[in-house]
Protein backbone atom coordinates (compact mmCIF):
# COMPACT_ATOMS: atom_id res chain seq x y z
CA UNK A 1 0.00 0.00 0.00
CA UNK A 2 1.09 3.46 -1.41
CA UNK A 3 -0.03 6.38 -0.06
CA UNK A 4 0.18 10.13 -0.92
CA UNK A 5 -1.75 13.41 0.25
CA UNK A 6 -1.13 17.20 -0.26
CA UNK A 7 -2.89 19.72 1.43
CA UNK A 8 -2.92 23.67 0.75
CA UNK A 9 -4.98 26.38 2.23
CA UNK A 10 -5.70 29.70 2.41
CA UNK A 11 -6.82 32.11 5.85
CA UNK A 12 -8.15 35.37 5.51
CA UNK A 13 -6.55 37.60 7.93
CA UNK A 14 -6.91 36.91 11.67
CA UNK A 15 -8.25 33.30 11.04
CA UNK A 16 -6.53 31.14 13.29
CA UNK A 17 -6.37 27.25 13.00
CA UNK A 18 -9.51 25.77 12.51
CA UNK A 19 -11.87 28.67 13.33
CA UNK A 20 -14.33 30.86 11.65
CA UNK A 21 -14.61 33.95 12.94
CA UNK A 22 -17.50 35.95 11.80
CA UNK A 23 -16.78 39.53 9.91
CA UNK A 24 -14.97 42.19 12.21
CA UNK A 25 -17.16 44.73 13.79
CA UNK A 26 -19.11 47.11 11.57
CA UNK A 27 -19.13 44.97 8.25
CA UNK A 28 -22.63 44.81 8.18
CA UNK A 29 -24.01 42.08 6.08
CA UNK A 30 -20.86 41.99 3.88
CA UNK A 31 -19.72 38.23 2.43
CA UNK A 32 -16.62 37.59 4.05
CA UNK A 33 -13.98 35.02 2.79
CA UNK A 34 -12.34 32.95 5.61
CA UNK A 35 -10.72 30.01 4.08
CA UNK A 36 -9.81 28.03 1.23
CA UNK A 37 -8.48 24.57 1.39
CA UNK A 38 -7.87 21.89 -1.34
CA UNK A 39 -6.82 18.42 0.01
CA UNK A 40 -5.86 15.13 -2.29
CA UNK A 41 -4.99 11.70 -1.70
CA UNK A 42 -4.14 9.12 -4.20
CA UNK A 43 -3.70 5.35 -3.02
CA UNK A 44 -2.07 2.83 -4.87
CA UNK A 45 -2.85 -1.26 -3.19
CA UNK A 46 -1.87 -4.39 -4.62
CA UNK A 47 -2.38 -7.55 -2.56
CA UNK A 48 -1.52 -11.29 -3.63
CA UNK A 49 -2.58 -14.60 -1.80
CA UNK A 50 -0.26 -17.56 -1.82
CA UNK A 51 -2.04 -20.86 -2.06
CA UNK A 52 -0.39 -24.26 -0.85
CA UNK A 53 2.76 -24.80 -2.88
CA UNK A 54 3.62 -21.18 -2.73
CA UNK A 55 2.02 -19.84 -6.02
CA UNK A 56 -0.02 -17.05 -6.04
CA UNK A 57 -3.90 -17.42 -6.22
CA UNK A 58 -5.15 -14.43 -6.58
CA UNK A 59 -3.89 -11.17 -6.90
CA UNK A 60 -5.71 -7.81 -6.04
CA UNK A 61 -5.10 -4.14 -7.16
CA UNK A 62 -6.37 -1.29 -7.29
CA UNK A 63 -5.84 3.03 -7.90
CA UNK A 64 -7.62 5.09 -5.93
CA UNK A 65 -7.90 8.86 -6.05
CA UNK A 66 -9.92 11.50 -3.92
CA UNK A 67 -9.67 15.09 -3.70
CA UNK A 68 -12.15 18.41 -2.54
CA UNK A 69 -12.17 22.01 -2.52
CA UNK A 70 -13.87 23.83 0.08
CA UNK A 71 -14.58 27.43 0.87
CA UNK A 72 -15.31 28.63 4.23
CA UNK A 73 -17.20 31.96 4.22
CA UNK A 74 -18.83 34.46 7.27
CA UNK A 75 -21.94 36.80 6.55
CA UNK A 76 -22.89 39.64 9.28
CA UNK A 77 -25.83 41.39 9.13
CA UNK A 78 -29.75 40.74 11.12
CA UNK A 79 -28.94 36.71 11.27
CA UNK A 80 -25.11 36.49 10.93
CA UNK A 81 -23.83 33.05 9.84
CA UNK A 82 -20.94 31.16 8.76
CA UNK A 83 -21.03 28.33 5.91
CA UNK A 84 -18.87 26.45 3.21
CA UNK A 85 -19.22 25.19 -0.44
CA UNK A 86 -17.61 22.97 -2.75
CA UNK A 87 -17.19 20.40 -4.95
CA UNK A 88 -15.37 16.47 -3.96
CA UNK A 89 -14.50 13.78 -6.15
CA UNK A 90 -13.81 10.29 -6.30
CA UNK A 91 -12.06 7.90 -8.94
CA UNK A 92 -11.66 3.90 -8.09
CA UNK A 93 -10.25 1.39 -10.22
CA UNK A 94 -10.18 -2.22 -9.04
CA UNK A 95 -8.58 -5.41 -10.38
CA UNK A 96 -9.04 -8.74 -9.65
CA UNK A 97 -7.09 -11.63 -11.42
CA UNK A 98 -6.12 -15.04 -10.65
CA UNK A 99 -7.48 -18.69 -10.94
CA UNK A 100 -10.77 -18.27 -8.84
CA UNK A 101 -11.30 -14.33 -8.15
CA UNK A 102 -14.70 -13.19 -6.75
CA UNK A 103 -14.88 -9.60 -7.47
CA UNK A 104 -15.02 -8.54 -11.04
CA UNK A 105 -12.63 -5.49 -11.98
CA UNK A 106 -14.52 -1.91 -12.21
CA UNK A 107 -14.19 1.54 -12.59
CA UNK A 108 -15.79 4.08 -10.19
CA UNK A 109 -16.51 7.56 -10.64
CA UNK A 110 -17.98 9.68 -8.52
CA UNK A 111 -18.24 13.12 -7.65
CA UNK A 112 -20.46 15.93 -5.71
CA UNK A 113 -21.17 19.67 -5.00
CA UNK A 114 -22.23 20.51 -1.89
CA UNK A 115 -23.27 23.72 0.57
CA UNK A 116 -23.83 24.03 4.20
CA UNK A 117 -24.70 27.02 6.16
CA UNK A 118 -25.27 27.76 9.73
CA UNK A 119 -27.36 30.47 10.39
CA UNK A 120 -27.41 32.75 13.97
CA UNK A 121 -31.29 33.08 14.79
CA UNK A 122 -31.01 35.13 18.27
CA UNK A 123 -32.60 38.29 16.43
CA UNK A 124 -35.38 36.21 15.68
CA UNK A 125 -36.69 34.21 18.46
CA UNK A 126 -35.28 37.10 21.40
CA UNK A 127 -38.85 38.77 20.62
CA UNK A 128 -40.97 36.02 21.54
CA UNK A 129 -39.03 35.58 24.82
CA UNK A 130 -36.08 32.99 23.89
CA UNK A 131 -32.95 34.48 25.64
CA UNK A 132 -30.44 31.74 24.82
CA UNK A 133 -28.53 30.77 21.52
CA UNK A 134 -30.73 29.66 18.65
CA UNK A 135 -28.96 28.05 15.20
CA UNK A 136 -30.37 27.14 12.18
CA UNK A 137 -27.98 24.17 10.05
CA UNK A 138 -28.61 23.33 6.69
CA UNK A 139 -27.08 21.75 4.35
CA UNK A 140 -27.89 20.19 0.41
CA UNK A 141 -25.39 18.29 -1.57
CA UNK A 142 -25.97 17.21 -5.46
CA UNK A 143 -24.26 13.59 -5.80
CA UNK A 144 -23.12 11.64 -9.53
CA UNK A 145 -21.88 8.36 -9.74
CA UNK A 146 -21.03 6.06 -12.16
CA UNK A 147 -19.70 2.00 -12.45
CA UNK A 148 -18.08 0.34 -14.96
CA UNK A 149 -17.37 -3.25 -15.18
CA UNK A 150 -13.99 -3.86 -16.98
CA UNK A 151 -15.41 -7.23 -17.42
CA UNK A 152 -18.67 -8.25 -18.44
CA UNK A 153 -18.76 -11.56 -19.15
CA UNK A 154 -21.89 -13.45 -17.32
CA UNK A 155 -22.19 -16.76 -15.57
CA UNK A 156 -24.77 -18.92 -14.40
CA UNK A 157 -25.52 -16.76 -11.17
CA UNK A 158 -24.82 -13.42 -12.46
CA UNK A 159 -26.88 -12.00 -15.54
CA UNK A 160 -27.44 -8.22 -16.86
CA UNK A 161 -23.16 -7.00 -16.45
CA UNK A 162 -23.61 -3.63 -17.40
CA UNK A 163 -22.26 0.16 -16.79
CA UNK A 164 -24.57 1.46 -14.19
CA UNK A 165 -25.45 5.27 -13.06
CA UNK A 166 -26.64 6.92 -9.88
CA UNK A 167 -27.49 10.55 -8.76
CA UNK A 168 -29.78 12.00 -6.06
CA UNK A 169 -30.03 15.29 -4.29
CA UNK A 170 -29.62 14.94 -0.62
CA UNK A 171 -29.82 17.20 2.27
CA UNK A 172 -30.77 18.24 5.86
CA UNK A 173 -32.39 20.71 8.11
CA UNK A 174 -31.98 21.11 11.39
CA UNK A 175 -32.30 22.99 14.93
CA UNK A 176 -29.37 23.44 17.30
CA UNK A 177 -30.39 25.45 21.10
CA UNK A 178 -28.12 26.50 23.83
CA UNK A 179 -29.76 26.41 27.00
CA UNK A 180 -27.05 27.62 29.41
CA UNK A 181 -23.00 27.80 28.35
CA UNK A 182 -21.21 24.30 27.13
CA UNK A 183 -24.78 22.47 26.76
CA UNK A 184 -25.87 22.34 23.15
CA UNK A 185 -28.89 20.57 22.32
CA UNK A 186 -30.97 19.63 18.98
CA UNK A 187 -32.72 18.25 16.03
CA UNK A 188 -31.87 17.20 12.75
CA UNK A 189 -33.98 15.63 9.61
CA UNK A 190 -31.92 14.46 6.65
CA UNK A 191 -32.35 12.69 3.20
CA UNK A 192 -29.23 10.38 2.70
CA UNK A 193 -28.26 8.57 -0.80
CA UNK A 194 -25.46 5.51 -1.05
CA UNK A 195 -24.41 4.16 -4.46
CA UNK A 196 -24.15 0.26 -4.56
CA UNK A 197 -20.32 -0.46 -3.75
CA UNK A 198 -18.37 -2.68 -6.63
CA UNK A 199 -18.84 -5.69 -4.94
CA UNK A 200 -22.55 -5.57 -4.26
CA UNK A 201 -23.11 -4.98 -7.95
CA UNK A 202 -20.75 -7.42 -9.76
CA UNK A 203 -18.97 -10.36 -7.28
CA UNK A 204 -19.12 -13.41 -8.51
CA UNK A 205 -16.84 -15.82 -6.13
CA UNK A 206 -15.76 -16.41 -2.93
CA UNK A 207 -14.84 -14.06 -0.23
CA UNK A 208 -12.65 -15.94 2.06
CA UNK A 209 -12.85 -12.65 4.40
CA UNK A 210 -16.26 -12.71 5.05
CA UNK A 211 -16.48 -17.10 4.73
CA UNK A 212 -18.83 -16.57 2.08
CA UNK A 213 -19.57 -17.16 -1.84
CA UNK A 214 -20.74 -13.95 -3.05
CA UNK A 215 -22.88 -12.75 -6.06
CA UNK A 216 -23.54 -9.56 -6.91
CA UNK A 217 -26.85 -8.10 -8.71
CA UNK A 218 -26.26 -5.61 -11.14
CA UNK A 219 -29.88 -4.40 -11.24
CA UNK A 220 -28.98 -3.14 -7.84
CA UNK A 221 -30.89 0.28 -6.89
CA UNK A 222 -29.21 3.06 -4.59
CA UNK A 223 -30.14 3.06 -1.23
CA UNK A 224 -32.76 6.22 -0.67
CA UNK A 225 -32.93 7.16 3.45
CA UNK A 226 -34.93 9.99 5.30
CA UNK A 227 -34.27 10.41 9.27
CA UNK A 228 -34.59 12.38 12.26
CA UNK A 229 -31.89 12.81 14.79
CA UNK A 230 -31.73 14.14 18.22
CA UNK A 231 -28.78 15.40 19.59
CA UNK A 232 -27.24 16.47 22.98
CA UNK A 233 -23.63 17.84 23.43
CA UNK A 234 -21.51 19.12 26.68
CA UNK A 235 -18.42 20.81 26.92
CA UNK A 236 -17.44 21.56 30.60
CA UNK A 237 -14.24 22.07 32.35
CA UNK A 238 -14.74 18.39 33.85
CA UNK A 239 -17.27 16.68 31.61
CA UNK A 240 -17.37 16.38 27.82
CA UNK A 241 -20.01 14.02 26.01
CA UNK A 242 -21.84 14.27 23.64
CA UNK A 243 -25.37 11.69 22.80
CA UNK A 244 -27.73 11.02 20.07
CA UNK A 245 -30.71 9.31 19.24
CA UNK A 246 -32.11 8.36 15.59
CA UNK A 247 -34.22 6.80 13.41
CA UNK A 248 -34.44 6.31 9.82
CA UNK A 249 -36.26 4.62 7.12
CA UNK A 250 -34.30 3.76 3.92
CA UNK A 251 -35.91 2.51 0.80
CA UNK A 252 -33.92 -0.48 -1.15
CA UNK A 253 -31.81 -0.98 1.88
CA UNK A 254 -28.95 -3.33 0.25
CA UNK A 255 -28.14 -6.90 2.59
CA UNK A 256 -26.38 -10.11 1.55
CA UNK A 257 -29.01 -12.69 1.45
CA UNK A 258 -28.15 -16.54 1.77
CA UNK A 259 -29.48 -18.55 -1.52
CA UNK A 260 -31.28 -22.10 -0.37
CA UNK A 261 -31.29 -25.25 -2.68
CA UNK A 262 -35.24 -25.33 -3.53
CA UNK A 263 -34.80 -29.52 -3.98
CA UNK A 264 -33.16 -30.06 -0.49
CA UNK A 265 -34.14 -27.36 1.30
CA UNK A 266 -30.58 -26.59 2.55
CA UNK A 267 -28.04 -23.56 1.96
CA UNK A 268 -26.50 -23.26 -1.14
CA UNK A 269 -22.68 -24.17 -1.37
CA UNK A 270 -19.99 -22.84 -3.31
CA UNK A 271 -19.42 -25.06 -6.63
CA UNK A 272 -15.86 -25.05 -6.11
CA UNK A 273 -15.07 -26.73 -2.72
CA UNK A 274 -18.56 -27.48 -1.34
CA UNK A 275 -17.94 -25.25 1.92
CA UNK A 276 -19.23 -21.40 1.82
CA UNK A 277 -22.68 -20.78 1.70
CA UNK A 278 -23.99 -18.82 -1.23
CA UNK A 279 -24.93 -15.19 -1.22
CA UNK A 280 -26.87 -12.79 -3.26
CA UNK A 281 -26.93 -9.39 -2.62
CA UNK A 282 -31.16 -7.74 -2.71
CA UNK A 283 -32.79 -5.10 -1.32
CA UNK A 284 -35.82 -4.39 1.06
CA UNK A 285 -36.91 -1.33 2.69
CA UNK A 286 -35.94 -1.40 5.94
CA UNK A 287 -36.59 0.73 9.14
CA UNK A 288 -33.27 1.05 11.43
CA UNK A 289 -33.52 3.33 14.94
CA UNK A 290 -30.28 3.37 17.56
CA UNK A 291 -28.89 5.35 19.64
CA UNK A 292 -24.94 6.43 20.62
CA UNK A 293 -22.86 8.43 23.34
CA UNK A 294 -20.09 9.23 24.35
CA UNK A 295 -18.40 11.01 27.69
CA UNK A 296 -14.90 11.78 29.58
CA UNK A 297 -15.35 13.07 32.80
CA UNK A 298 -12.43 14.32 34.49
CA UNK A 299 -12.22 12.74 38.38
CA UNK A 300 -10.47 14.83 40.94
CA UNK A 301 -8.23 17.35 39.04
CA UNK A 302 -7.02 18.54 41.90
CA UNK A 303 -6.07 15.56 43.49
CA UNK A 304 -4.87 13.38 40.83
CA UNK A 305 -4.44 15.27 37.58
CA UNK A 306 -4.97 13.57 33.72
CA UNK A 307 -7.12 11.05 35.80
CA UNK A 308 -9.99 10.52 33.38
CA UNK A 309 -12.81 7.81 32.77
CA UNK A 310 -14.16 7.40 29.56
CA UNK A 311 -17.16 5.55 28.52
CA UNK A 312 -19.14 5.07 24.85
CA UNK A 313 -21.83 2.88 23.68
CA UNK A 314 -23.91 2.27 20.54
CA UNK A 315 -26.95 0.61 19.58
CA UNK A 316 -28.97 -0.52 16.76
CA UNK A 317 -32.10 -1.88 16.00
CA UNK A 318 -32.71 -3.29 12.07
CA UNK A 319 -36.27 -4.14 10.52
CA UNK A 320 -37.70 -5.32 7.53
CA UNK A 321 -40.19 -3.30 6.41
CA UNK A 322 -41.22 -5.04 2.93
CA UNK A 323 -42.78 -7.99 2.99
CA UNK A 324 -41.40 -8.69 -0.51
CA UNK A 325 -39.35 -11.85 -0.89
CA UNK A 326 -36.05 -11.72 -3.01
CA UNK A 327 -36.81 -12.90 -6.32
CA UNK A 328 -35.96 -16.50 -7.11
CA UNK A 329 -32.59 -17.27 -9.02
CA UNK A 330 -34.25 -19.40 -11.01
CA UNK A 331 -31.24 -20.39 -13.56
CA UNK A 332 -29.70 -22.49 -10.54
CA UNK A 333 -32.99 -23.69 -8.62
CA UNK A 334 -32.05 -21.74 -6.22
CA UNK A 335 -34.05 -18.82 -3.92
CA UNK A 336 -33.26 -16.28 -1.60
CA UNK A 337 -34.50 -16.37 2.02
CA UNK A 338 -34.22 -13.04 3.68
CA UNK A 339 -37.89 -13.39 6.07
CA UNK A 340 -40.73 -10.96 5.38
CA UNK A 341 -42.20 -7.30 6.86
CA UNK A 342 -41.33 -6.78 10.18
CA UNK A 343 -38.54 -9.30 10.06
CA UNK A 344 -34.78 -8.46 11.60
CA UNK A 345 -32.85 -7.72 9.44
CA UNK A 346 -29.24 -9.76 9.12
CA UNK A 347 -25.76 -8.52 10.62
CA UNK A 348 -27.10 -5.73 12.86
CA UNK A 349 -24.87 -5.23 15.80
CA UNK A 350 -25.87 -5.87 19.06
CA UNK A 351 -25.63 -3.62 21.92
CA UNK A 352 -21.64 -2.37 22.55
CA UNK A 353 -19.72 -0.33 25.01
CA UNK A 354 -16.47 0.80 26.31
CA UNK A 355 -15.40 1.47 29.86
CA UNK A 356 -11.73 2.91 30.17
CA UNK A 357 -10.16 4.69 33.12
CA UNK A 358 -6.87 6.38 31.80
CA UNK A 359 -4.12 8.59 33.50
CA UNK A 360 -1.98 10.44 31.48
CA UNK A 361 0.90 12.95 32.59
CA UNK A 362 3.91 14.23 30.72
CA UNK A 363 6.29 11.45 30.99
CA UNK A 364 4.02 8.86 30.93
CA UNK A 365 0.59 6.98 30.66
CA UNK A 366 -1.88 4.13 31.72
CA UNK A 367 -5.16 2.79 31.01
CA UNK A 368 -7.37 -0.01 32.05
CA UNK A 369 -10.00 -0.81 29.63
CA UNK A 370 -13.81 -3.11 29.35
CA UNK A 371 -15.36 -3.82 26.23
CA UNK A 372 -18.21 -5.84 25.94
CA UNK A 373 -21.48 -6.69 23.68
CA UNK A 374 -24.53 -8.38 25.09
CA UNK A 375 -26.03 -11.37 23.16
CA UNK A 376 -27.88 -11.02 19.89
CA UNK A 377 -30.86 -13.01 19.47
CA UNK A 378 -32.76 -11.19 17.27
CA UNK A 379 -32.23 -12.49 14.24
CA UNK A 380 -34.22 -12.96 11.31
CA UNK A 381 -36.33 -16.21 11.73
CA UNK A 382 -34.95 -19.62 10.10
CA UNK A 383 -37.84 -18.98 6.86
CA UNK A 384 -39.39 -21.30 4.40
CA UNK A 385 -37.28 -24.19 2.62
CA UNK A 386 -34.69 -23.94 5.22
CA UNK A 387 -37.00 -24.49 8.23
CA UNK A 388 -38.13 -27.74 6.74
CA UNK A 389 -34.15 -29.13 6.33
CA UNK A 390 -34.18 -27.82 10.08
CA UNK A 391 -33.09 -31.22 11.26
CA UNK A 392 -30.05 -31.78 8.90
CA UNK A 393 -28.74 -27.83 9.45
CA UNK A 394 -27.52 -26.34 12.81
CA UNK A 395 -25.62 -23.27 14.38
CA UNK A 396 -22.44 -25.41 15.69
CA UNK A 397 -20.01 -26.84 13.44
CA UNK A 398 -20.45 -30.57 14.47
CA UNK A 399 -20.84 -34.00 13.37
CA UNK A 400 -24.26 -35.64 14.28
CA UNK A 401 -25.32 -39.50 15.30
CA UNK A 402 -27.28 -41.39 13.35
CA UNK A 403 -27.83 -45.00 12.30
CA UNK A 404 -25.63 -45.11 9.63
CA UNK A 405 -22.50 -43.53 11.44
CA UNK A 406 -21.01 -40.30 11.83
CA UNK A 407 -22.30 -37.69 9.33
CA UNK A 408 -21.31 -33.81 9.08
CA UNK A 409 -24.59 -31.99 9.79
CA UNK A 410 -25.08 -28.73 7.24
CA UNK A 411 -24.01 -25.07 8.88
CA UNK A 412 -27.18 -22.67 8.53
CA UNK A 413 -25.92 -19.26 7.56
CA UNK A 414 -24.83 -16.78 10.04
CA UNK A 415 -27.42 -14.76 9.89
CA UNK A 416 -29.96 -17.14 11.73
CA UNK A 417 -27.40 -18.00 14.17
CA UNK A 418 -27.76 -16.08 17.78
CA UNK A 419 -24.53 -14.57 19.02
CA UNK A 420 -23.61 -14.61 23.05
CA UNK A 421 -22.65 -11.87 24.43
CA UNK A 422 -18.73 -11.12 25.74
CA UNK A 423 -16.65 -9.05 28.08
CA UNK A 424 -12.85 -8.51 27.26
CA UNK A 425 -10.31 -6.06 29.34
CA UNK A 426 -7.44 -4.65 28.32
CA UNK A 427 -4.53 -2.86 29.76
CA UNK A 428 -1.85 -0.33 28.76
CA UNK A 429 1.10 1.80 29.83
CA UNK A 430 3.40 4.19 28.27
CA UNK A 431 6.55 6.24 29.00
CA UNK A 432 7.37 9.33 26.97
CA UNK A 433 11.23 10.81 27.07
CA UNK A 434 13.03 13.58 25.28
CA UNK A 435 15.55 13.47 23.70
CA UNK A 436 17.91 15.41 21.58
CA UNK A 437 15.08 17.72 21.26
CA UNK A 438 12.90 14.56 19.80
CA UNK A 439 9.81 13.01 21.08
CA UNK A 440 10.51 8.95 22.26
CA UNK A 441 7.42 6.87 23.34
CA UNK A 442 7.57 3.42 24.63
CA UNK A 443 4.01 2.02 24.60
CA UNK A 444 3.39 -1.53 26.08
CA UNK A 445 -0.48 -2.62 25.25
CA UNK A 446 -2.22 -6.15 26.18
CA UNK A 447 -5.91 -6.75 24.14
CA UNK A 448 -8.16 -9.18 25.35
CA UNK A 449 -5.98 -9.92 28.67
CA UNK A 450 -7.78 -13.28 30.13
CA UNK A 451 -7.83 -14.59 26.72
CA UNK A 452 -11.57 -14.80 26.35
CA UNK A 453 -13.15 -16.57 23.71
CA UNK A 454 -15.85 -14.28 21.66
CA UNK A 455 -17.58 -14.08 18.68
CA UNK A 456 -18.28 -10.85 16.42
CA UNK A 457 -21.91 -11.10 15.25
CA UNK A 458 -21.60 -9.13 12.54
CA UNK A 459 -18.77 -12.17 10.82
CA UNK A 460 -19.92 -15.17 8.58
CA UNK A 461 -17.35 -17.42 9.94
CA UNK A 462 -18.22 -16.95 13.46
CA UNK A 463 -19.46 -20.30 14.01
CA UNK A 464 -16.23 -21.77 12.68
CA UNK A 465 -14.00 -19.50 14.22
CA UNK A 466 -13.56 -17.14 17.50
CA UNK A 467 -11.92 -13.21 17.45
CA UNK A 468 -8.16 -13.25 18.05
CA UNK A 469 -7.20 -14.00 21.86
CA UNK A 470 -4.29 -11.96 24.10
CA UNK A 471 -2.41 -9.49 22.05
CA UNK A 472 0.72 -8.08 23.03
CA UNK A 473 2.41 -5.03 21.30
CA UNK A 474 5.22 -3.69 21.82
CA UNK A 475 5.16 0.08 20.13
CA UNK A 476 8.61 2.52 19.91
CA UNK A 477 7.44 5.77 18.34
CA UNK A 478 9.70 8.73 17.30
CA UNK A 479 8.66 12.03 17.11
CA UNK A 480 10.31 13.89 14.37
Amino acid sequence: RRTARAEAEWRAPGVEGDGDAGPPPGAGSRFALRRVSVAATAVRFEQSELERGGFVGTRFGQLMGNGDLIVRYARGGRLPSTGAFGIWGQWRDFRAEGSFTGTRPAVLRAGALFAMEEVRLDSLVRPLGVRVPVRLLAGVRLDRARVAPLDSTETRLLRGVRTRDFRAVTGSVGLAVEPRPGVTVGATAARAFRPPAIEELYSAGPHLATYAYEIGNPDLRAERGAGLDLFARVERPRLTGEAALFAMRVADFIYQRPLVDAATGLPVRDPRLGRYNVYQAAQADARLVGAEGRVQLALAPTRAPGLALEAVASWVRGTRVDPLEGSATAASGAAGVSGGADAPLPAMPPLRGRLALRRERPRWGASLGVEGALRQGRVPPVPGALSGAAARATCVPAGRATAGGQVEAALLPAEFCPTPGWLLVDVSLSRRLLVAGRLHALTLAVDNLLDTEWRDHLWRAKQVAPQPGRNVRLLYRVTL
